[in-house]
């Protein structure tokens, strides 16, 4: 029995300091992270350590990996979309075609994720996923619900390439 309780003590402090050294330099909350994953999923939080994101949900389970030391960033229900990758692709052409229609998620996830595919580089960027960088931009507007008309007027509040930020304007210029 006494060898089990040491055995117990002994796990939870390496729990402990695993979940310690396990703190997010940045937290994103409160906003509309469209992944363009394959699933399509949207989540409320993103959470970054060293230029990689560590989890995604809820606000409120995401902050808990927040330290003294993180940077807590409020998008006040800004969409957040994957960064986008220039490889020359012209999928916009989909669109173009009586017999095609691309869906706004769709069009998303062929400049993001597809053209990670297409540099070879998917499993590092294109979606946002834990374990992939942390390479994402907040939007002005939302993606999903602005009128097509505007989605060409849409621009970055803040940018961040591998989890750092290399562009921020308004709300967000304090974190540049």
């Amino acid at each position: 029995m006494i060898h089990s309780a040491r055995t117990l003590a002994v796990l939870a402090l390496c729990f402990a300091a695993t979940a310690h050294a396990q703190r997010a330099d940045t937290v994103l909350l409160n906003g509309k992270i469209v992944t363009a994953d394959e699933r399509g999923a949207i989540h409320q939080a993103v959470a970054v350590r060293d230029g990689r994101i560590v989890a995604l949900g809820k606000s409120a389970v995401v902050r808990r990996l927040a330290g003294k030391n993180t940077r807590v960033v409020d998008l006040h229900g800004r969409t957040v979309i994957p960064g986008m990758i220039d490889v020359h692709m012209h999928a916009i052409r989909a669109g173009l075609s009586y017999a095609t229609e691309v869906h706004w998620l769709q069009a998303l996830r062929m400049y993001t994720a597809g053209s990670a595919w297409f540099a070879h580089d998917d499993a590092r960027r294109g979606a946002l996923g834990v374990g992939k960088l942390a390479d994402l931009v907040v939007l002005n507007k939302d993606y999903l619900t602005v009128p097509l008309d505007e989605i060409g007027g849409l621009h970055s509040l803040l940018t961040m390439v591998g989890g750092r930020v290399v562009y921020a304007e308004g709300d967000y210029k304090t974190y540049e």
